[in-house]
């Protein structure tokens, strides 16, 4: 998971820097890939990856935003006008319902609503693990999903 962050972090200061990067389509679906120098290449967009794996689900209804992946991982971001208290459940559910443990459940109310950031994690080979947070903003609930194996 830390590693997938950093890789998306190296990947944004690549394309900074100059690195060359393939930009695929226009418009909604379009992505870049960051090719690396290990031949590994991060891609950001807003289609969600065709390796995504079964354990990672797209919350009903929610609009994905932003997706970002790269070996070992990624990242997606969605909109729904779900109450957050609703998309928690749902994630906890879905998570146990595919062996992971819950390693941290943490929520906090706010004015615009309740924020939740949950933490699963599921040992095996290779070690997969889950990470939501859930927010609101401007009247709607915001999810980042953070996924990780290996």
């Amino acid at each position: 998971m830390r590693n997938t962050m950093i890789i998306a972090a190296a990947a944004l200061t690549l394309a900074a820097c100059g690195q060359r990067h393939q930009a695929n389509g226009a418009g909604s679906g379009a992505s870049v890939v960051v090719p690396g120098a290990n031949g590994a290449s991060v891609t950001m967009g807003t289609s969600l990856p065709t390796n995504l794996p079964d354990w990672v689900k797209v919350y009903p209804g929610a609009t994905v935003t932003t997706t970002t992946t790269a070996p070992g991982g990624g990242l997606i971001g969605m909109q729904t006008s779900a109450a957050p208290d609703a998309v928690a459940a749902f994630y906890k559910q879905a998570a146990t319902a595919s062996g992971f443990t819950t390693a941290m459940d943490s929520s906090s109310a706010a004015a615009s609503g309740a924020n939740h950031v949950l933490v699963f994690t599921k040992d095996g080979t290779p070690k997969e693990s889950l990470d939501a947070t859930i927010t609101t903003e401007n009247g709607s609930t915001k999810i980042a999903i953070l996924y990780g194996q290996g």
